[in-house]
């Protein structure tokens, strides 16, 4: 039972990440050290539901989703449960990632939290499915410890196993030592501790790729169902096709258990119950909160936000995060929330696009916002060359301000001082600290980051963002512009980055007069003979010369287009720099 936990388990839960280095050598013979150790280096910390990067997740409000964690917790208690996997669905801003902290932290702290993983769109390292397993296998690692000697083993014998398939990494890594765990047992099963048995996995549908959301759905269920593994899983995504379709196939249906975000489960009243608690905080802690009237909001302003809210949970933290800037007059911010007009009607995230769109409106330099913003979007998601072969790979950290900084050409500190409005609808790191990209070669909290993916809708939908909407052949151009200029750049990050993504962004980009401007006048052989030298070394830069005759073709296309005159320069300097056909 989720209130009858053993103490002992919650313990050990809570503290082993902090002390994962010390729990390790005291239990993993050392046999199975160097796989702990591999399997370390393969994880994605971020995604954890108490990450460092979750400066300020997003949870359930005190006395709000009630009914909806009591249905959760319900079914984690069930002892006669038929259905291994609970489905959380329902509309971008319904609410969904909250449910999943709030249930992943509140398991947590009583033992009963496994493993947990959250997707994030916009996010390197945290939209792929590369380090799931690894990220699950390690946590599971941790929160149960009778597993821990299995995996590190497991890992030692198959150090290649994380180029495997997910579903090998899936049974090597999490499947196998689980079963060999719990047959350890024995006759001890019935009278020891309960396991942590809850993974949680968040946002499905932002990890990149419809087969690869199928796929997971696929092996997970599978896991459950035939092998029997001793754990429950919930899934919380929006109802994207590849998702929805392969819960509702016909081997699956009767064995998930769903729960629809709709009307029945989002009731007004609890929104209305989450502006007045933000309210409050407003009136008890803003930097201006003596200017302040005792009565203000009125109960006919909440009904109002209530109404244009629209049962969307995104829509209120949005509002409030707007109106709680600390460099403004909350009353006065909470009047131009109000004066927003919808011309559009009854029409779903109508409100939501208003409040994006007036947002936007009051920032100081919007070319430049959007600029940053593309780049974010559409910045390639690619890793640093290892300095080693035994050593990891870093992704490289293209929403670290200073890393946007270099590429983009901009001066020191202008990232941060051009989004400084957008504080209710980003992460903007204070622009005063130190990058980490610049301490210690890794990204984390100076990233910027998107606080919820509907925004990312909102600007790459031009019928809903209207003058803001960001469009991603332009960006591709400008990128791949910023490639050119930057590949003797002396940044580390931006260096390889250049390397890496030039050919990509020439592909998908628009031919512009510029672009071709720069390219003619770009020497290509230099580019040609470092990304040779990379390759030669090891890494991931073999990709980018293996995609070399991709940019040729692409070259010689430009002929039958505009510029053919610079089309023309371009292929002769590119069929004499290499024996490419």
């Amino acid at each position: 039972m989720i209130g009858s936990t053993d103490s002992s388990s919650a313990t050990t839960v809570k503290n082993g990440r902090a002390s994962s280095k010390n729990r390790t050598e005291q239990v993993v013979a050392p046999s199975g050290r160097r796989g702990t150790d591999t399997l370390e280096r393969r994880i994605t910390p971020g995604a954890f539901h108490d990450s460092g990067r979750k400066y300020d997740p997003p949870k359930c409000q005190p006395r709000t989703r009630t009914s909806i964690l009591s249905m959760i917790t319900n079914w984690l208690n069930d002892e006669r449960r038929e259905c291994g996997m609970l489905w959380i669905y329902g509309p971008g801003g319904a609410g969904k990632s909250a449910i999943a902290q709030t249930i992943s932290q509140l398991c947590y702290e009583r033992g009963l939290l496994a493993a947990s993983y959250f997707f994030a769109r916009g996010i390197a390292g945290l939209n792929t499915e590369k380090h799931l397993m690894a990220t699950i296998a390690h946590q599971i690692s941790l929160s149960i410890p009778e597993t821990r000697r299995f995996i590190a083993q497991a890992v030692e014998s198959d150090p290649s196993v994380f180029s495997g398939t997910l579903e090998t990494q899936l049974q090597t890594l999490i499947v196998n030592p689980l079963l060999q765990a719990y047959a350890s047992l024995g006759d001890k099963r019935s009278a020891g501790k309960k396991w942590a048995r809850l993974v949680v996995i968040d946002g499905l549908d932002e990890c990149q790729g419809a087969n690869v959301q199928r796929y997971i759905v696929r092996i997970l269920s599978t896991a459950l169902i035939h092998r029997k593994v001793p754990l429950f899983i919930l899934v919380a995504s929006r109802p994207e096709p590849p998702i929805r379709d392969s819960f509702n196939s016909y081997d699956l249906r009767d064995l998930i258990y769903t729960i629809v975000l709709d009307e029945t489960y989002i009731p007004d009243a609890e929104i209305k119950r989450f502006f007045w608690n933000k309210f409050d905080n407003i009136k008890q802690t803003h930097p201006l909160r003596t200017y302040i009237p005792a009565s203000w909001p009125s109960s006919q302003i909440i009904q109002s936000l209530v109404q244009r809210a629209s049962g969307q949970f995104i829509y209120a933290s949005t509002v409030m995060k707007y109106v709680d800037s600390p460099q403004h007059r909350p009353v006065e911010r909470l009047e131009a929330v109000l004066r927003i007009a919808n011309p559009i009607g009854d029409i779903p995230f109508a409100e939501l696009d208003c409040l994006y769109r007036h947002v936007f409106s009051s920032v100081h330099n919007i070319k430049g916002v959007l600029r940053i913003l593309g780049a974010i979007l559409f910045a390639q998601r690619l890793y640093s060359r290892r300095n080693a072969h035994n050593e990891p790979e870093m992704p490289i950290p293209v929403t670290d301000p200073r890393f946007l900084e270099e590429l983009l050409s901009l001066n020191r500190g202008d990232v941060s001082f051009i989004l400084g409005d957008l504080h209710s609808i980003l992460n903007v790191p204070d622009s005063r600290r130190n990058s980490v990209v610049a301490t210690n070669g890794k990204a984390g909290e100076s990233d910027i980051r998107i606080l919820h993916s509907s925004l990312i809708d909102f600007l790459t939908d031009r019928s809903r963002a209207g003058r803001y909407f960001i469009n991603s052949v332009k960006i591709h151009a400008e990128l791949a512009r910023s490639c050119v200029r930057n590949l003797l750049s002396g940044h580390k990050f931006v260096h390889q980055y250049a390397g890496q993504a030039l050919v990509t962004h020439c592909r998908y980009s628009v031919l512009t007069h510029e672009l071709l401007t720069d390219l003619v006048n770009f020497d290509i052989s230099i580019w040609m003979t470092t990304c040779k030298t990379w390759n030669d070394g090891g890494g991931p830069f073999d990709q980018a010369w293996l995609e070399l005759p991709h940019l040729f073709h692409w070259f010689r296309s430009l002929v039958f287009f505009p510029f053919p005159c610079f089309a023309f320069a371009l292929c002769l300097k590119l069929h004499f720099a290499t024996d490419l056909p």
